[in-house]
């Protein structure tokens, strides 16, 4: 979602949604949401949730890297 914002697609979301019922279903799926997102995300749903598979800011101590 965050590459929306970077490539300028913003003003397509917004108009893409509000041509569609307010009863609508409408979810987001990004790695990083960034406050900016979350700003905007406000504007379009209506109680959004958050679902986050990580803890923010954390990294997975279990990865090996080999070369």
């Amino acid at each position: 979602a965050d590459r929306l914002l970077d490539m300028g697609f913003w003003p397509d979301v917004q108009n893409i949604a509000m041509q569609t019922s307010n009863q609508r279903q409408t979810a987001m799926f990004s790695a990083t949401f960034s406050d900016e997102l979350k700003g905007k995300v406000k504007l379009l749903m209506q109680a959004p949730k958050q679902v986050a598979a990580h803890q923010e800011n954390s990294t997975n101590q279990d990865i090996v890297e080999t070369l």
